[in-house]
């Protein structure tokens, strides 16, 4: 590709980038729904032994509320008024997730593909309905689409000869919590 063909390409992966910006930040400092209020109450703002131990429902994305509670303990925020007080500072965990999960994305695909496939494949990766909508939501759902993408790229890792068995079973395990 030339200059101009490269510049182009870096233009629409910024303007996809900052439109999946934009829609997340937006999100950010919104109430919480119901099934977040109930992973809060439940799996995040209880003692440690019920955040690992209480399987009571399928709500609980036990690695995500691990993680979610340690930032809560680390943050200072430990009841649910304090939560819904600062949506923003819960969702960051989210989107840091969210974050990794297209950077992640984009090497790999880059990686594996070339840039113009990267890009298409960061496209509809950015724009899903389910990426922008639940990206963001305080439950488990952005650390599986992340461990998902690992999953993914290590699966080519590994198709293509680097055999990474303990990367691919380690993040088998992981999605599976």
């Amino acid at each position: 590709l030339d200059w101009q063909n490269k510049w182009f390409i870096h233009l629409a992966c910024i303007l996809i980038l900052l439109f999946w910006g934009y829609k997340s930040t937006s999100f950010l400092n919104n109430d919480f729904w119901q099934d977040e209020i109930y992973t809060l109450k439940h799996f995040v703002f209880v003692p440690w032994k019920t955040v690992l131990t209480d399987y009571h429902s399928t709500n609980n994305h036990i690695l995500f509320n691990v993680l979610l509670k340690a930032f809560t303990d680390v943050a200072g925020i430990h009841s649910l008024l304090h939560a819904v007080e600062k949506p923003w500072l819960i969702r960051f965990v989210p989107l840091l997730f969210s974050l990794l999960s297209v950077i992640c994305f984009y090497q790999g695909m880059l990686k594996h593909f070339g840039r113009t496939f990267a890009l298409a494949g960061i496209s509809v990766f950015c724009t899903s309905i389910v990426f922008v909508d639940f990206a963001l939501q305080v439950r488990g759902y952005s650390l599986s689409i992340l461990t998902t993408v690992l999953l993914l790229f290590s699966f080519f890792e590994y198709i293509n000869k680097v055999h990474n068995r303990w990367g691919v079973i380690l993040l088998f395990v992981w999605n599976g919590l």
